[in-house]
Formats: C-alpha cells, sequence, structure tokens
C-alpha cells in the first residue's frame, strides 16, 4: 500500500458526507466520484491502522501522530501535562467522596 495522505475535513463537511452516503445507501443511489474517492481514502487508512495494530508496531503516540493529532513535542507535553492534572483531580474527588 502507498503513502497515505490525510486530508482534513471540517466537521460540517464531514456531517454532509456522511448525509449523502446514508441517503445513498437509503434509495440505491451512487455517489459521485469526490466522495468514492474519499470512501476510498478513509478504508485505505482503516487497513492501514489495522495493519500496524497487527504488528504491534503501533503505540498510541504514533497512532496520535498518524492521525495528525499531535503536530509538536509541545502540544504532546500540553497534553500530558492536561491528562496528569485531570487524574490528580479525579483522585481528590474519589478521596472526597470518602
Amino acid at each position: 500500500m502507498g503513502k497515505l495522505r490525510f486530508k482534513d475535513i471540517a466537521e460540517s463537511e464531514l456531517d454532509a458526507f456522511i448525509a449523502r452516503v446514508e441517503e445513498a445507501i437509503e434509495y440505491e443511489l451512487s455517489l459521485d466520484k469526490n466522495d468514492l474517492a474519499l470512501l476510498l481514502e478513509a478504508f485505505k487508512a482503516c487497513l492501514f491502522l489495522q495493519e500496524k495494530l497487527s504488528e504491534n508496531s503501533l503505540t498510541i503516540l504514533k497512532l496520535k501522530n498518524l492521525l495528525v493529532m499531535v503536530k509538536s513535542s509541545e502540544k504532546l507535553r500540553k497534553l500530558m501535562d492536561d491528562g496528569d492534572k485531570s487524574e490528580a483531580q479525579g483522585k481528590d474527588k474519589s478521596e472526597d467522596g470518602k
């Protein structure tokens, strides 16, 4: 499988795409060329991720990077700091509830 290209899609565009696919299924319609291409790329991405997971070579951080969720180490540090804070808050709340 060749290199995957991830395309940023706005939530409203994604909602419209899902609606078009659902409508095509319900009324037995065909999708236009652009929708078919997007669907194919999404399917390829799922296969790629499944392959990487089965190889056990994919960590959560690598998965986030593949999905372009973490663009820099600064964002990663912020995510980690926020996670530590929320864990500490969760512990405080559970101790208060005793």
